[in-house]
């Protein structure tokens, strides 16, 4: 191994640590939701005994910037610009891996080398455009300093995932579809392009994404929602984990509470596993044919783990389980019935003929609803389940938000 020098070195905590030959960094970037920002107190209040992050935290943009050495990877409360921020997404990620190795794999993740440095570098209220340009230091400076700690102790580093929570800002700023499609790709090339300078490494990082659901808090359209899920169907790199609606929020209906973040964490640790480590493709639970024939409209889904089922125990029943029809022209039309058939299809009855051109919508919200909310998950949960503070929670997959064309 080669020498460590002093600007580099294990702090006492990571001291005899067994860190295995190759360090994963997953970052946090995007606005509030990826610093954990109202999600307080934490509930992951440990230290990893085998995951690391920066002597500054999991946040060290947020304090005195210090990135002098690696130590135990821990969550841990903080305010800077009168924000209080707490549990990051990081853990639930890291954990939720490791669950997975043991049960799925035989052995946890330093039986497989595998070492998580975790870190967050987001912008409280940021657009996309921000933190591709004057927040995006913040950014480089992750990458740089993870990349030279992990080289000084000889270990090979590897940026394996971006976790991207972002979208509120731009949505209630009326961003449209196409252009904020437009710009997540242009930012995820230059992320590449900046990965792939500081450490000469042609392997691209995935880039999981979070769907937000809070389009509603200023009286916006889903529409920058919507084009995750088209980054999702168009971009091999793009992984879209699931929506926010289905964890628990913040009293403000934006941000996420301690135990949300932890368990929208731990849902993008899932995806981690089954696209990184196992090689697996990943689509969330999302429209994948529509159809209408005279007064009935059908959507068919691709379910991550069948069957689907309409949960008004986890949520409160929305309105048609949060499904709605509308005309060309952004007119609704009555509903008379929502039903599932098949185990993959959910059956719309409208009270009179769907027209040529009608959409069909799911989670677009009434009123100020914040999040915007609807019923529809797979079974998921029914096998992989997550154990914060003595409690079991099903992590199942919740339907994103979305807008089709009826054909």
């Amino acid at each position: 191994n080669m020498p460590m020098p002093q600007r580099y070195r294990l702090s006492s905590c990571t001291q005899g640590k067994n860190m295995a030959g190759e360090v994963s960094h997953i970052i946090s970037y995007g606005q509030s939701l990826s610093l954990g920002a109202l999600s307080c107190p934490v509930v992951s209040n440990t230290d990893s005994a085998v995951d690391l992050m920066f002597s500054g935290g999991l946040r060290p943009q947020e304090g005195d910037n210090d990135y002098s050495c690696l130590k135990a990877h821990a969550e841990a409360e903080q305010t800077n610009a009168n924000v209080a921020m707490g549990e990051t997404h990081c853990t639930g990620v890291t954990e939720m891996i490791r669950s997975l190795l043991r049960s799925e794999n035989g052995k946890g993740a330093s039986g497989h080398g595998l070492c998580f440095l975790s870190s967050a570098c987001g912008t409280n209220g940021s657009s996309i455009a921000d933190l591709a340009g004057k927040y995006y230091g913040k950014l480089i400076a992750h990458i740089t300093n993870g990349n030279g700690l992990v080289r000084s102790c000889g270990k090979s580093y590897r940026v394996q995932a971006v976790l991207w929570s972002q979208g509120e800002t731009d949505s209630w700023g009326c961003m449209s579809r196409s252009a904020y499609l437009s710009a997540m790709r242009a930012l995820f090339d230059q992320i590449d392009a900046t990965y792939a300078s500081i450490t000469g490494d042609t392997m691209k990082p995935r880039f999981i994404a979070q769907q937000m659901a809070s389009h509603r808090y200023r009286g916006a359209k889903p529409y920058v929602a919507h084009a995750f899920v088209d980054a999702a169907r168009m971009y091999t790199d793009v992984i879209l984990a699931g929506p926010t609606y289905w964890v628990p929020h913040a009293a403000d209906g934006v941000h996420l509470s301690a135990l949300g973040s932890k368990l929208m964490g731990a849902l993008m640790g899932i995806v981690y596993k089954k696209t990184i480590i196992d090689g697996d493709t990943w689509l969330p639970l999302m429209p994948i044919e529509t159809v209408r024939r005279g007064n009935t409209a059908r959507v068919r889904f691709h379910v991550p783990r069948g069957p689907l089922v309409f949960d008004t125990v986890s949520l409160a029943a929305q309105t048609n389980y949060g499904f709605t029809l509308a005309d060309a022209e952004g007119n609704d039309l009555p509903i008379s019935s929502v039903t599932i058939e098949a185990g993959d299809t959910v059956k719309i009855i409208a009270a009179s003929s769907v027209p040529v051109g009608a959409v069909v919508r799911y989670g677009w919200g009434n009123g100020n609803i914040r999040p915007a909310l609807g019923n529809l998950r797979d079974s998921q949960g029914d096998g992989i389940t997550i154990e914060i503070r003595g409690i079991v929670y099903p992590l199942h997959d919740w339907s994103v938000l979305f807008e089709e064309e009826l054909i």
